[in-house]
C-alpha cells in the first residue's frame, strides 16, 4: 500500500489456444483507489483509465466513469478511451 493507494498484481492470458501459447504469460497491475483521488495526488499528471468493459476486467462501463469525470471536473486530465483509440503522449 501507497499511501491510500494499493496495488494488486493480476494473472492473466491474451487469447486461447495457439494465440495464447504464441502471447507468454501476461499480468497485470490493479489500482485500487479512486480514480480523482489519484488524480489529487498527482494534480499535473495526465491519467489515462483503459481495460474497462473488457471481459473479466471491470463492472463499471466507460459512460459510467466519463460521467463521474465530468462532475468532478477532470475531464482535461483523466482521459478514458474508447476501444481502438489512441492517445499522443508529447
Amino acid at each position: 500500500m501507497i499511501d491510500q493507494m494499493s496495488l494488486t498484481r493480476t494473472d492473466g492470458k491474451h487469447g486461447t489456444g495457439e494465440i495464447s501459447k504464441l502471447m507468454g504469460a501476461v499480468s497485470g497491475v490493479v489500482f485500487k483507489n479512486p480514480v480523482v483521488e489519484t488524480y489529487k495526488e498527482a494534480p499535473q499528471a495526465t491519467i489515462i483509465v483503459s481495460h474497462l468493459e473488457a471481459l473479466n476486467h471491470s463492472l463499471l462501463t466507460r459512460a459510467e466513469l466519463n460521467h463521474f469525470i465530468d462532475e468532478q471536473g477532470h475531464t482535461t486530465n483523466i482521459l478514458v478511451p474508447n476501444d481502438g483509440d489512441s492517445i499522443a503522449i508529447v
